[in-house]
């Protein structure tokens, strides 16, 4: 009797095993060189200024913008305190589509929004809820979600991508030191009714955990980066090495990882910017930078920022196709000085052959500037 008992488990453990293996041979796996297959990899882009603008301190201000993204149409939107200020292309001012409360259309705090060609789509993670207003700024509908929905990532139709994770047990921190806990995020989707769509799967990222005498404090080590591509799919990093992922939307799985050869650039410490009140910078453990930094998608394209930073020429931008393959890369000169660790959220997009950042002077003026890429 044991013995057949023995065997049934065993059995049930291989068929569990080979469903397993049958799960990561659906996933496509890249794996490029080192170099890619353009000729002309390497070069420094040119930048030329179009226009550069800072607040008016009347209809909107700069105080601390961060989340900036350029839509289809070439309007600008980014988000500041108790703002999410929208411009046209050749930087006037629109509107502040921020409503400030707890009623119809209002938030306290915007945690994310993804703007489409016909709407503006805003998330607050506490108390949960969304608010999608037209592009002009007239409100559609806002809900909240059935149960606790912290990241929005992209909206594929009439649906939401969000990412929930599982909080670690802080309560096992001991060291002095602090300690690194992983932190593991699961995908779901979201309808205009609030109802959440589990999707199978989980990705792991680190953050950094220190017991102070009065509270607990975190950072993130990786964390989950990546653009919406295509209409269908969402390209993502969580990890600290290079490797790629694209999640497809009507199969609901990971169908695509890519990979290249790289060199890891090594972690310096740096001494950090001045801190905000009430806001407290941890020295994380690391000995690496993260591979890859920011993910931004044209078209068929996938711009991936590495952590290679030339002081001459820039950040090293790769270039890869719909199907994973390392076809390009580019060195971005900035006039302005951004740290590695900065970058992951450093308010800038690239929309086609046009980069739009905020740049701080030295006097503490604020501008946002929009550049032509000369690729």
């Amino acid at each position: 009797m044991r013995k057949n008992s023995r065997q049934k488990i065993i059995t049930i453990l291989i068929f569990a095993w080979l469903i397993v293996l049958s799960g990561l041979r659906a996933q496509s796996i890249i794996e490029n060189r080192e170099k890619p297959l353009n000729k002309n990899a390497g070069r420094v882009v040119k930048l030329k200024e179009e226009w550069r603008l800072r607040d008016n301190q009347v209809d909107f201000y700069f105080k601390n913008p961060t989340n900036l993204k350029v839509a289809g149409d070439g309007h600008i939107f980014c988000l500041d305190e108790n703002q999410l200020l929208e411009f046209d292309g050749d930087g006037r001012f629109q509107r502040n589509l921020f409503r400030s409360g707890q009623g119809p259309g209002e938030v306290t705090r915007i945690e994310n929004y993804l703007v489409t060609q016909n709407e503006v789509i805003m998330h607050q993670s506490s108390p949960n809820k969304f608010v999608i207003v037209n592009r002009q700024a007239n409100l559609i509908r806002d809900f909240k979600p059935v149960e606790a929905t912290p990241r929005l990532l992209a909206v594929f139709g009439d649906k939401y991508l969000m990412a929930q994770h599982a909080f670690p047990q802080i309560d096992k921190i001991r060291k002095e030191e602090g300690e690194v806990l992983e932190v593991n995020w699961n995908l779901g989707l979201v309808d205009w009714q609030g109802k959440v769509e589990k999707i199978d799967g989980f990705y792991p990222t680190q953050w950094f955990f220190k017991r102070l005498p009065t509270a607990v404090i975190a950072d993130y080590l990786t964390e989950i980066i990546g653009d919406s591509f295509q209409e269908k799919y969402f390209v993502f990093s969580h990890t600290g090495d290079y490797r790629i992922k694209v999640f497809d939307m009507e199969k609901r799985k990971v169908s695509l990882v890519f990979k290249r050869k790289y060199h890891r650039v090594r972690y310096e410490p740096e001494k950090p910017p001045d801190e905000r009140p009430g806001m407290k910078r941890l020295e994380l453990p690391r000995d690496y930078h993260n591979d890859v930094l920011k993910i931004i998608t044209q078209g068929n394209k996938i711009l991936v920022f590495t952590s290679t930073l030339d002081p001459k020429r820039g950040f090293l931008i790769d270039v890869f196709d719909e199907k994973g393959i390392y076809l390009d890369n580019f060195y971005l000169p900035l006039q302005i000085r951004i740290r590695l660790t900065e970058l992951a959220r450093y308010p800038l997009d690239i929309e086609e052959d046009h980069l739009l950042l905020i740049e701080k002077e030295e006097t503490g003026i604020i501008f946002l500037v929009k550049y032509k890429i000369f690729y």
